[in-house]
């Protein structure tokens, strides 16, 4: 993806800068883009559950196979804190669960 799409993006919705963004293990400097080689070309993904504790939302969700729609390759989490109309983002964490051939 586009550098500049995908940061313009990403930073209209979460207060993190450029810098920290092409930190990322996805981003290519030599192409200006971020290559999300896990999710693949087609892969589909869904929330599978959320959680409220407090004023923290969290967020469950799957990466399913291209090949079949219904493997589950990745699975995460995604963790906000929610107060009134704001949200801050925490974090977001996900970890292979079967890898594609």
């Amino acid at each position: 993806m586009d550098q500049q799409v995908l940061e313009q993006e990403v930073m209209s919705h979460f207060d993190v800068s450029r810098e920290f963004l092409r930190q990322s293990q996805e981003y290519d400097p030599d192409r200006g883009v971020y290559v999300m080689n896990y999710l693949g070309g087609a892969a589909s993904s869904k929330v599978v559950g959320a959680t409220w504790n407090g004023d923290r939302l969290s967020i469950s969700f799957e990466y399913y196979s291209p090949a079949d729609d219904t493997t589950v390759i990745r699975s995460g989490s995604l963790q906000m804190s929610i107060s009134g109309e704001e949200y801050q983002y925490l974090s977001c964490t996900s970890a292979l669960v079967v890898e594609l051939p």
